[in-house]
């Protein structure tokens, strides 16, 4: 692929481009992840049927926010009714219809209506998870749009119900700030009656604090917000959030006091017992890189019951794809996690991870080494040495 190479890292993304003079480029940026466990069920359209919540990330050239809404599909794929909201204060509707095929991947369009005029999407890869309750689905923008755009959206069916206790507990986050391009792994406590009651957090840019105060609230339908409050004077508000029906895992946007975080997130409840066999399967994959781009990556990673990544490959926006050579994670009785990834041009140094108490998803943050080379790709580096990225790789569900 001449001009343009794009690397995803499974925890993040580098960008190789070419400036006009033909000189090399490099662009760090963070990036989140979610991964989908193939096989196991087979689906129809009528699996679409019901209302769905979503949050996603929404990015082009020199912009990046974080968005969320609802859609009411009908069990013909088509969507009968939908809104949208935005970090940056702009809401509308959504419409459009998307197909639902037996293996759970997905093909249709969305069109995003509001003050600016409508945005058409096609639906470039998606994939319905084994419950039939949450949904990955990948989009690129159409020349209807004043610019190009690109989003990752995660829906959750709206189904269940919740009550105060159902916060209660240790809960690891995994989160991307979209205003300062850096993601922050925490570990919240949250007592029976929603009080934060504790907790400690690190970021990639190398800072670290505690979760001092606050409250978060969540209704009968499983919709969360409230507040929480940093050693370093910050409330964070969550602006909208979502648990799901197994009540382990809550997916969330926020802001804070001070409009200097945006963030985007998910949180698995501690607990449970793990084994390394926790990791095994293939997962579908989709990445949106954050902030200075509009690319996208999707595809699959293999990894054997002794943790050892065996294959993979990715695909992205024009459909050129690479293979996952290899690497290796470690996991521990508590479902924390370590180790490796390889790809051609990126070596992945997973720092922290945790699956989730039912063994279905898991989240890391890591440290990619690349290792860009010569179109010929003979073993040399072509346009300079490698560079450090830090990112976020978060996963939905087995």
């Amino acid at each position: 692929m001449k001009g343009l190479v794009v690397g995803l890292c499974l925890v993040g993304f580098l960008i190789i481009s070419l400036d006009g003079d033909g000189t090399a480029a490099y662009i760090e940026n963070e990036s989140i992840v979610h991964a989908i466990k193939e096989g196991g069920k087979t689906f129809a359209q009528v699996d679409l049927e019901g209302t769905w919540h979503f949050h996603g990330i929404n990015s082009g050239k020199n912009w990046t926010r974080w968005e969320y809404g609802t859609l009411q599909i009908h069990s013909s794929g088509t969507i009968i009714e939908g809104d949208w909201t935005t970090s940056d204060g702009i809401s509308g509707t959504l419409a459009g219809s998307l197909s639902l095929h037996s293996d759970g991947r997905f093909t249709g369009t969305l069109t995003a209506s509001g003050p600016g005029g409508s945005c058409e999407f096609n639906v470039l890869s998606g994939k319905m998870d084994r419950s039939k309750t949450r949904v990955l689905l990948v989009n690129a923008s159409t020349t209807s749009c004043s610019e190009r755009q690109a989003s990752l959206i995660y829906l959750t069916k709206t189904s269940g119900s919740f009550q105060t206790d159902d916060l209660e507990g240790t809960w690891h986050l995994y989160y991307v700030d979209i205003t300062r391009g850096r993601w922050t792994h925490g570990s919240l406590n949250i007592d029976s009656c929603g009080n934060v009651a504790g907790g400690s957090y690190s970021t990639s840019d190398h800072r670290y604090g505690g979760y001092t105060g606050g409250n978060l609230f969540i209704d009968k339908d499983g919709k969360v917000d409230g507040t929480i409050e940093t050693s370093d004077t910050i409330t964070i508000s969550i602006e909208d959030g979502k648990m799901h029906q197994d009540k382990s895992q809550i997916v969330w946007v926020d802001t804070d006091t001070y409009n200097v975080l945006s963030d985007f997130g998910v949180g698995f409840k501690g607990g449970g017992t793990y084994a390394s066999t926790s990791l095994a399967g293939t997962w579908y994959l989709a990445s949106l890189c954050l902030g200075q781009c509009t690319w996208l990556n999707y595809g699959t990673l293999s990894i054997d019951s002794t943790g050892n990544v065996t294959n993979g490959t990715y695909a992205d926006l024009h459909g050129n794809t690479e293979p996952v050579s290899g690497g290796i994670l470690s996991l521990n009785t508590e479902g924390s996690f370590t180790g490796t990834i390889e790809r051609k041009h990126i070596d992945v140094l997973c720092n922290d991870g945790q699956v989730d108490q039912g063994e279905t998803s898991f989240a890391f943050i890591g440290l990619g080494v690349t290792y860009p080379r010569g179109d010929n790709d003979g073993g040399g580096h072509g346009g300079g040495g490698g560079c450090f990225i830090h990112s976020a790789f978060i996963t939905v569900e087995r």
